[in-house]
């Protein structure tokens, strides 16, 4: 490596196979030598996947299992049991891949702890990783319009469950979209209690948005999404500063 400015770096080595290895050092006002780098602290996290569904039906299940990102290892699974070898110790999300139709992430546990939407320490303390994945989501219809009752296209709706408890939380879990020509748009949710706002400008997923929108989010409308059911609700749109 050269042509580094004075600070401080971080490298990292990922061989095939094996443990990722590290090293942290210094450019002052001289050559690096001997740089070691060192491998990585991992430990094996069994886990367990449960299809939680009603109706004991699972044949619309992803036919090449799902896919699952801890760390720095992925892994397609296929079976509902199986061991994730060598994650680094440390604060990782999790990320589950590959799921079809309603299928969506209900709940993911690591230690016994709730990590959804959160990092998960591995091996603080080791422990399994219980993710629980079903297909009992409702229908949510909203429907924006100006204070005479005209529905407006174009404009931007967002929702987020109604108790998010950070901006960034916020953004992890954070659905929106674009009415239609109708002022109509729909989405598929897990159950739950949500809020939902109408804003005039296009929402995108940058800082400065998600900011304001964390900001105005206490002016939403509160709604419920029933399992496997449907909630419509008509909306003026909501002023942003």
């Amino acid at each position: 490596m050269c042509g580094l400015t004075r600070g401080e770096y971080m490298v990292t080595e990922n061989p095939a196979g094996k443990n990722a290895r590290k090293a942290h050092f210094t450019v002052v006002d001289r050559d690096l030598t001997d740089l070691k780098v060192v491998p990585i602290s991992s430990i094996d996290v069994p886990v367990q996947v449960f299809w939680d569904d009603d109706d004991a039906n699972t044949a619309d299940a992803p036919k090449n299992g799902i896919g699952l990102v801890f760390g720095n290892r992925v892994v397609r699974a296929r079976q509902n049991r199986f061991t994730m070898r060598e994650v680094p110790i440390g604060a990782h999300a999790v990320e589950v891949l590959g799921l079809d139709g309603a299928w969506y992430v209900k709940q993911i546990q690591y230690s016994g702890g709730d990590v959804l939407h959160r990092l998960a320490l591995a091996g603080s303390p080791v422990g399994d990783l219980r993710i629980v994945v079903a297909k009992d989501s409702g229908k949510l219809m909203v429907v924006v319009t100006d204070a005479s009752g005209y529905p407006l296209p174009s404009e931007s709706v967002s929702v987020m469950p109604a108790n998010v408890g950070s901006a960034p939380e916020m953004e992890d879990v954070l659905t929106s979209g674009t009415t239609d020509s109708h002022g109509y748009w729909s989405a598929m949710l897990p159950p739950g209690r949500y809020r939902v706002l109408a804003t005039r400008a296009r929402f995108q997923h940058t800082a400065s948005q998600i900011d304001r929108l964390w900001g105005i989010r206490l002016r939403g409308t509160e709604v419920d999404v029933p399992a496997k059911g449907r909630t419509e609700v008509r909306l003026e749109l909501t002023p942003v500063n």
